[in-house]
Protein backbone atom coordinates (compact mmCIF):
# COMPACT_ATOMS: atom_id res chain seq x y z
CA UNK A 1 0.00 0.00 0.00
CA UNK A 2 0.83 3.37 -0.53
CA UNK A 3 2.36 5.72 2.38
CA UNK A 4 2.80 9.36 1.25
CA UNK A 5 5.37 11.58 3.20
CA UNK A 6 2.72 13.52 5.68
CA UNK A 7 0.51 10.94 6.96
CA UNK A 8 -2.80 12.25 8.76
CA UNK A 9 -3.69 10.31 11.71
CA UNK A 10 -6.63 8.79 10.33
CA UNK A 11 -4.00 7.10 6.77
CA UNK A 12 -2.10 6.22 10.21
CA UNK A 13 -5.07 4.09 11.71
CA UNK A 14 -5.73 2.93 8.69
CA UNK A 15 -2.58 1.33 7.96
CA UNK A 16 -1.70 0.00 11.62
CA UNK A 17 -5.33 -1.59 11.00
CA UNK A 18 -4.12 -3.19 7.39
CA UNK A 19 -1.20 -4.39 9.21
CA UNK A 20 -2.80 -6.23 12.26
CA UNK A 21 -4.99 -7.96 9.88
CA UNK A 22 -2.07 -9.39 7.54
CA UNK A 23 0.37 -10.34 10.42
CA UNK A 24 -1.78 -13.58 10.72
CA UNK A 25 -0.96 -14.11 6.80
CA UNK A 26 2.94 -14.09 7.24
CA UNK A 27 3.55 -10.97 5.47
CA UNK A 28 6.62 -8.71 4.90
CA UNK A 29 6.82 -4.90 4.47
CA UNK A 30 9.13 -3.81 1.35
CA UNK A 31 9.89 -0.55 1.39
CA UNK A 32 11.32 0.85 -1.51
CA UNK A 33 11.34 4.68 -3.46
CA UNK A 34 9.09 5.89 -6.11
CA UNK A 35 8.76 9.17 -7.35
CA UNK A 36 6.06 12.02 -7.28
CA UNK A 37 4.25 13.33 -9.20
CA UNK A 38 3.31 9.87 -10.98
CA UNK A 39 2.26 11.38 -14.18
CA UNK A 40 5.69 12.29 -14.95
CA UNK A 41 7.68 8.99 -12.75
CA UNK A 42 11.00 10.95 -13.03
CA UNK A 43 13.97 8.33 -13.66
CA UNK A 44 17.75 9.20 -13.01
CA UNK A 45 18.11 9.85 -16.58
CA UNK A 46 20.53 12.72 -16.23
CA UNK A 47 18.49 15.53 -18.37
CA UNK A 48 17.61 19.13 -17.50
CA UNK A 49 14.50 20.89 -17.14
CA UNK A 50 14.14 24.64 -17.98
CA UNK A 51 11.61 27.07 -18.11
CA UNK A 52 10.83 28.34 -21.65
CA UNK A 53 8.55 30.82 -20.29
CA UNK A 54 5.02 32.29 -19.93
CA UNK A 55 2.17 33.59 -22.43
CA UNK A 56 0.10 36.65 -21.03
CA UNK A 57 -3.15 36.66 -22.90
CA UNK A 58 -2.97 40.46 -22.21
CA UNK A 59 -0.83 42.87 -22.83
CA UNK A 60 -0.63 43.92 -18.77
CA UNK A 61 0.25 40.61 -17.83
CA UNK A 62 3.43 40.80 -20.02
CA UNK A 63 5.67 41.79 -17.01
CA UNK A 64 3.62 39.18 -14.42
CA UNK A 65 4.40 36.51 -17.28
CA UNK A 66 8.23 37.19 -17.30
CA UNK A 67 8.27 37.09 -13.00
CA UNK A 68 6.89 34.15 -13.05
CA UNK A 69 9.47 32.52 -15.42
CA UNK A 70 12.32 33.77 -13.11
CA UNK A 71 10.78 33.16 -9.96
CA UNK A 72 9.47 29.48 -11.73
CA UNK A 73 13.18 28.68 -12.78
CA UNK A 74 14.64 29.99 -9.43
CA UNK A 75 12.62 27.78 -7.71
CA UNK A 76 13.71 25.00 -9.73
CA UNK A 77 17.33 25.55 -9.46
CA UNK A 78 16.73 26.08 -5.15
CA UNK A 79 14.49 22.64 -4.87
CA UNK A 80 17.32 20.30 -6.92
CA UNK A 81 20.37 22.39 -6.14
CA UNK A 82 21.24 23.13 -9.82
CA UNK A 83 20.87 19.41 -10.89
CA UNK A 84 17.14 17.98 -12.26
CA UNK A 85 16.48 14.75 -12.99
CA UNK A 86 14.25 13.64 -15.43
CA UNK A 87 11.46 11.34 -16.95
CA UNK A 88 11.14 8.00 -18.25
CA UNK A 89 10.52 9.92 -22.14
CA UNK A 90 13.82 11.10 -22.98
CA UNK A 91 16.10 13.51 -21.54
CA UNK A 92 14.65 17.16 -21.31
CA UNK A 93 11.96 18.91 -20.31
CA UNK A 94 10.77 22.06 -20.61
CA UNK A 95 8.38 23.94 -18.66
CA UNK A 96 6.24 26.77 -20.18
CA UNK A 97 2.71 28.14 -19.59
CA UNK A 98 0.19 31.03 -20.06
CA UNK A 99 -0.93 33.38 -17.09
CA UNK A 100 -5.10 33.29 -17.35
CA UNK A 101 -5.42 35.17 -14.48
CA UNK A 102 -3.52 37.80 -12.08
CA UNK A 103 -4.99 40.58 -9.90
CA UNK A 104 -7.27 41.53 -7.05
CA UNK A 105 -10.86 41.71 -6.64
CA UNK A 106 -12.10 44.21 -4.07
CA UNK A 107 -15.59 43.87 -2.45
CA UNK A 108 -17.11 46.02 -0.02
CA UNK A 109 -19.92 44.68 2.69
CA UNK A 110 -21.95 46.80 4.77
CA UNK A 111 -24.43 46.63 7.73
CA UNK A 112 -26.28 48.54 9.87
CA UNK A 113 -27.05 48.43 14.15
CA UNK A 114 -28.31 50.88 16.27
CA UNK A 115 -25.84 52.72 18.28
CA UNK A 116 -25.32 55.91 20.44
CA UNK A 117 -23.99 58.89 18.51
CA UNK A 118 -22.17 61.67 20.14
CA UNK A 119 -23.30 65.34 19.50
CA UNK A 120 -21.79 68.28 19.76
CA UNK A 121 -23.66 71.65 19.85
CA UNK A 122 -21.31 74.06 19.55
CA UNK A 123 -22.43 77.94 20.03
CA UNK A 124 -22.64 79.92 16.66
CA UNK A 125 -21.87 83.35 18.19
CA UNK A 126 -19.74 82.82 21.44
CA UNK A 127 -17.89 79.44 19.60
CA UNK A 128 -18.10 77.81 22.62
CA UNK A 129 -18.99 73.59 22.89
CA UNK A 130 -22.08 72.92 25.41
CA UNK A 131 -21.49 69.43 27.41
CA UNK A 132 -21.46 66.38 24.94
CA UNK A 133 -24.75 64.25 24.92
CA UNK A 134 -25.63 60.89 23.25
CA UNK A 135 -28.17 60.32 20.87
CA UNK A 136 -29.58 56.83 19.67
CA UNK A 137 -29.05 56.33 16.19
CA UNK A 138 -28.13 53.92 13.06
CA UNK A 139 -24.46 53.15 12.51
CA UNK A 140 -22.92 51.98 9.00
CA UNK A 141 -20.44 49.26 9.88
CA UNK A 142 -18.24 48.75 6.36
CA UNK A 143 -15.74 46.21 5.83
CA UNK A 144 -13.51 45.49 2.30
CA UNK A 145 -12.75 41.84 1.69
CA UNK A 146 -10.50 40.82 -1.53
CA UNK A 147 -9.68 37.76 -3.34
CA UNK A 148 -5.82 38.08 -4.86
CA UNK A 149 -5.65 35.39 -7.15
CA UNK A 150 -3.44 34.01 -9.91
CA UNK A 151 -4.10 31.18 -12.29
CA UNK A 152 -1.55 29.83 -14.73
CA UNK A 153 -1.80 26.96 -17.27
CA UNK A 154 1.44 24.99 -16.98
CA UNK A 155 2.73 22.63 -20.24
CA UNK A 156 5.62 20.05 -19.47
CA UNK A 157 6.91 18.90 -22.92
CA UNK A 158 9.95 16.47 -23.65
CA UNK A 159 13.02 17.42 -25.54
CA UNK A 160 11.11 14.98 -27.83
CA UNK A 161 8.03 17.27 -27.97
CA UNK A 162 5.74 14.79 -26.30
CA UNK A 163 3.47 16.59 -24.14
CA UNK A 164 3.91 15.17 -21.00
CA UNK A 165 1.73 17.42 -18.49
CA UNK A 166 -0.72 19.72 -18.46
CA UNK A 167 -2.09 21.54 -15.68
CA UNK A 168 -4.59 24.73 -14.60
CA UNK A 169 -2.98 25.54 -11.39
CA UNK A 170 -5.02 28.58 -9.41
CA UNK A 171 -4.19 29.94 -6.51
CA UNK A 172 -6.42 32.14 -4.07
CA UNK A 173 -6.11 33.75 -1.18
CA UNK A 174 -9.30 35.57 0.64
CA UNK A 175 -8.32 38.41 3.15
CA UNK A 176 -10.62 40.98 4.98
CA UNK A 177 -10.31 44.65 7.09
CA UNK A 178 -11.84 44.78 10.19
CA UNK A 179 -15.12 46.58 10.41
CA UNK A 180 -14.74 50.27 10.63
CA UNK A 181 -18.01 52.94 11.43
CA UNK A 182 -19.09 55.57 9.39
CA UNK A 183 -16.14 55.74 7.03
CA UNK A 184 -14.92 53.99 3.95
CA UNK A 185 -11.95 51.11 4.91
CA UNK A 186 -8.83 51.40 3.68
CA UNK A 187 -8.11 49.01 0.82
CA UNK A 188 -4.72 46.68 1.35
CA UNK A 189 -2.01 47.07 -0.87
CA UNK A 190 -2.05 44.90 -3.52
CA UNK A 191 1.48 44.51 -4.67
CA UNK A 192 2.49 42.57 -1.62
CA UNK A 193 -0.62 40.32 -1.45
CA UNK A 194 0.01 39.26 -5.11
CA UNK A 195 3.67 39.02 -5.19
CA UNK A 196 2.98 36.61 -2.39
CA UNK A 197 0.75 34.58 -4.74
CA UNK A 198 2.49 34.42 -7.58
CA UNK A 199 5.37 33.23 -5.29
CA UNK A 200 2.96 30.25 -3.98
CA UNK A 201 2.34 29.28 -8.01
CA UNK A 202 5.86 29.45 -8.76
CA UNK A 203 6.75 26.71 -5.76
CA UNK A 204 3.97 24.78 -6.39
CA UNK A 205 4.99 24.20 -10.17
CA UNK A 206 8.18 23.70 -9.21
CA UNK A 207 6.43 20.97 -7.43
CA UNK A 208 4.80 19.64 -10.12
CA UNK A 209 7.64 19.01 -12.20
CA UNK A 210 10.59 18.32 -9.90
CA UNK A 211 10.85 14.72 -8.90
CA UNK A 212 9.89 14.25 -5.27
CA UNK A 213 11.14 11.23 -4.39
CA UNK A 214 8.92 9.52 -1.78
CA UNK A 215 9.60 6.37 0.54
CA UNK A 216 6.62 3.93 0.67
CA UNK A 217 5.98 0.47 2.10
CA UNK A 218 3.66 -2.03 0.38
CA UNK A 219 2.68 -5.29 2.05
CA UNK A 220 3.96 -8.73 0.16
CA UNK A 221 2.59 -12.08 1.70
CA UNK A 222 5.49 -14.52 2.32
CA UNK A 223 5.60 -18.17 0.94
CA UNK A 224 5.76 -21.87 2.72
CA UNK A 225 7.61 -24.42 1.34
CA UNK A 226 9.54 -24.66 -1.37
CA UNK A 227 8.10 -21.37 -3.02
CA UNK A 228 9.51 -19.55 0.10
CA UNK A 229 13.30 -18.46 -1.39
CA UNK A 230 11.29 -17.60 -4.59
CA UNK A 231 8.55 -15.18 -3.02
CA UNK A 232 11.67 -13.51 -1.13
CA UNK A 233 13.73 -13.16 -3.88
CA UNK A 234 10.57 -11.26 -5.74
CA UNK A 235 9.83 -9.19 -2.75
CA UNK A 236 13.56 -7.82 -2.79
CA UNK A 237 13.38 -7.29 -6.64
CA UNK A 238 10.54 -5.19 -5.74
CA UNK A 239 12.33 -3.30 -3.27
CA UNK A 240 15.01 -2.53 -5.78
CA UNK A 241 11.76 -1.35 -8.28
CA UNK A 242 13.03 -4.42 -10.51
CA UNK A 243 9.27 -4.75 -11.68
CA UNK A 244 10.02 -7.67 -14.22
CA UNK A 245 12.32 -9.72 -12.38
CA UNK A 246 9.94 -9.52 -9.17
CA UNK A 247 7.34 -10.84 -11.66
CA UNK A 248 9.16 -13.32 -12.82
CA UNK A 249 10.02 -14.88 -9.36
CA UNK A 250 6.43 -14.68 -8.33
CA UNK A 251 5.41 -16.92 -11.73
CA UNK A 252 8.23 -19.51 -10.62
CA UNK A 253 6.73 -19.43 -7.46
CA UNK A 254 2.75 -20.36 -8.81
CA UNK A 255 4.38 -22.71 -10.81
CA UNK A 256 6.31 -24.42 -7.59
CA UNK A 257 3.08 -24.07 -5.49
CA UNK A 258 0.21 -25.56 -8.58
CA UNK A 259 2.49 -28.34 -8.32
CA UNK A 260 2.84 -28.79 -4.85
CA UNK A 261 0.77 -31.72 -3.47
CA UNK A 262 -1.80 -30.11 -0.81
CA UNK A 263 -1.60 -26.16 -1.67
CA UNK A 264 -4.26 -24.14 -0.30
CA UNK A 265 -6.38 -22.16 -2.50
CA UNK A 266 -5.30 -19.00 -0.42
CA UNK A 267 -1.69 -19.75 -0.69
CA UNK A 268 -2.51 -19.02 -4.73
CA UNK A 269 -4.01 -16.10 -3.62
CA UNK A 270 -1.74 -14.44 -1.97
CA UNK A 271 0.54 -14.32 -4.97
CA UNK A 272 -1.20 -13.04 -7.30
CA UNK A 273 -2.08 -10.26 -4.43
CA UNK A 274 1.97 -10.08 -4.74
CA UNK A 275 2.08 -9.66 -8.75
CA UNK A 276 -0.90 -6.98 -8.39
CA UNK A 277 0.85 -5.04 -6.05
CA UNK A 278 4.07 -5.12 -8.29
CA UNK A 279 1.94 -4.19 -11.57
CA UNK A 280 0.35 -1.25 -9.06
CA UNK A 281 3.71 0.17 -8.69
CA UNK A 282 5.01 -0.11 -12.59
CA UNK A 283 1.64 1.07 -13.28
CA UNK A 284 0.34 -1.39 -14.99
CA UNK A 285 -3.17 -1.28 -13.69
CA UNK A 286 -4.51 -3.71 -16.26
CA UNK A 287 -2.02 -6.19 -14.94
CA UNK A 288 -2.90 -5.53 -11.53
CA UNK A 289 -6.72 -5.79 -11.94
CA UNK A 290 -6.57 -9.07 -13.55
CA UNK A 291 -3.73 -10.29 -10.73
CA UNK A 292 -6.23 -8.86 -8.06
CA UNK A 293 -9.31 -11.16 -9.84
CA UNK A 294 -7.66 -14.23 -10.03
CA UNK A 295 -6.83 -13.35 -5.89
CA UNK A 296 -10.35 -12.91 -5.27
CA UNK A 297 -11.27 -16.26 -7.23
CA UNK A 298 -9.09 -17.94 -4.85
CA UNK A 299 -10.35 -16.19 -1.45
CA UNK A 300 -13.40 -14.26 -2.52
CA UNK A 301 -13.96 -13.35 1.53
CA UNK A 302 -10.90 -11.40 1.82
CA UNK A 303 -11.92 -7.88 2.50
CA UNK A 304 -7.94 -6.93 1.87
CA UNK A 305 -8.29 -8.15 -1.68
CA UNK A 306 -11.82 -6.33 -2.24
CA UNK A 307 -10.68 -2.69 -1.00
CA UNK A 308 -7.44 -3.34 -2.97
CA UNK A 309 -9.00 -3.98 -6.56
CA UNK A 310 -11.27 -0.93 -5.71
CA UNK A 311 -7.80 1.26 -4.80
CA UNK A 312 -6.39 -0.03 -8.01
CA UNK A 313 -9.65 0.07 -10.06
CA UNK A 314 -9.85 3.96 -9.74
CA UNK A 315 -6.28 4.10 -10.37
CA UNK A 316 -6.56 2.70 -13.71
CA UNK A 317 -10.06 4.74 -14.37
CA UNK A 318 -7.37 7.92 -13.69
CA UNK A 319 -4.49 6.74 -15.41
CA UNK A 320 -6.84 5.91 -18.65
CA UNK A 321 -8.29 9.25 -18.71
CA UNK A 322 -4.65 10.73 -18.91
CA UNK A 323 -3.79 8.55 -21.92
CA UNK A 324 -6.46 9.47 -23.55
CA UNK A 325 -5.63 13.45 -23.10
CA UNK A 326 -2.25 12.69 -24.19
CA UNK A 327 -1.18 13.87 -20.94
CA UNK A 328 1.04 10.43 -20.83
CA UNK A 329 1.87 7.57 -22.80
CA UNK A 330 0.60 3.96 -23.09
Amino acid sequence: MRAHQRRTPLASLLALSAALLLMGCGTSSVSMVVVRPAVINAQPYGGTVSVAGFAAPRADYAIVAGQLRQEVQRELLAGVGGVVRVVEYGAGLTVSGRVDEYGMRLREESREESCKKKVVHVNTETGEESPVTYVKGICKLRRLRWNAHVAVLVRVQSSSGQLLYLRHVVERETGRTPEVRDVAPRPPRTHGLLRKMRLRVAQRIAHLVVPHRARVTATMYDCKGAAEGLCDTGAKRMAQSRYDDALAAYTQALAVLKTTPGTRKTALGRVHWNRAQVNKYARRYDAAVAELQLALGFDAGNQTYVREFRVVQTARQAHNQLIDQGLVGR
